[in-house]
């Protein structure tokens, strides 16, 4: 755990090749310990139902969608004969990621932040394979 322009994030340890003591000693926050800090960064893993993404499926994906979201994914109705309304719980919007994978079998309806966020990812995917772009293009973020 380190701060980054003073909050707490939670950094993984996989990309770590090599590690040194510091020399300084360790700075906290006034008023913060390390249990608070931890309590902190780990609320939202206790409730992953902190932000809620309604859509419609495909019928013909929904056992593909209970093995890959799990828990995760809620049936609130059939929404037609071959679309089912469904609910998909994550920690924020970023978890609108989750979608990207059932393609055109799936539409985002909510809530707008979530419709606009998959838009731009999918406007972003679409760039990135553009035919006049294929052309061995290096990739760049």
């Amino acid at each position: 755990m380190a701060d980054s322009a003073g909050r707490p994030r939670l950094h993984a340890l996989e990309g770590i090749v090599g590690w040194e003591p510091m020399r300084a000693a360790r700075r906290m926050r006034p008023d913060v310990t390390l249990e608070s800090v931890a309590s902190e960064l780990t609320a939202h893993w206790e409730n992953p139902e902190a932000f809620q993404i309604h859509a419609e499926l495909d019928s013909n994906q929904l056992s593909r969608a209970r093995r890959i979201l799990g828990r995760r994914l809620t049936i609130r109705d059939t929404a037609g004969a071959q679309r089912l309304s469904i609910t998909v719980t994550g920690r924020d919007l970023e978890d609108v990621r989750l979608l990207l994978q059932f393609g055109n079998s799936v539409t985002v309806t909510g809530p707008a932040a979530a419709r606009e966020r998959i838009r731009q990812l999918a406007t972003q995917i679409l760039q990135m394979y553009s035919w006049r772009d294929l052309a061995l293009k290096p990739h760049t973020r």
